[in-house]
């Protein structure tokens, strides 16, 4: 997915030995996201439906698919990697590549029909109405 098989070793490696001194020098670079942090996400909820943002910057939006089922929300996409031109030879490599799928579970059902989705910038924006089970009704009272 977005890390290597390697980089995750060494992260497990790092977190498993507790490895200090001058040796953990040589893991600072590594980096601690896995592949269940991609995208970030941040969630909140308005007054009749979850908003959900995700940064997934340098993605085509035709790679993108999102999928609600009940009270679960899946984002799954994929990246191409950057392919250099003859004679360049990478530096560093931060940004990953490949395929990545990412399952939120929210704490109330949601209505499918109704999610909307946009684009931009970088950024995915769900609105994600509740069901309508889920939604307050006010009831009228009868008086006698």
């Amino acid at each position: 997915m977005f890390w290597t098989d390697l980089e995750r070793m060494m992260g497990r490696f790092r977190e498993q030995s507790g490895v200090r001194g001058p040796v953990q020098g040589s893991f600072d670079d590594t980096p601690t996201h896995t592949a269940a942090d991609f995208p970030a996400v941040n969630i909140w909820n308005g007054a009749e439906a979850y908003v959900l943002t995700a940064e997934i910057p340098g993605i085509d939006p035709d790679q993108l698919d999102v999928a609600v089922v009940g009270d679960t929300v899946t984002i799954r996409g994929s990246r191409a990697p950057l392919v250099l031109k003859k004679g360049e030879v990478f530096h560093r490599v931060e940004r990953g590549y490949g395929q990545f799928v990412r399952s939120i579970k929210l704490p109330k059902p949601l209505d499918a029909q109704k999610v909307e989705a946009r684009y931009a910038r970088g950024v995915l924006t769900l609105r994600m109405p509740r069901a309508e089970a889920e939604m307050p009704r006010k009831i009228a009272l009868k008086t006698a």
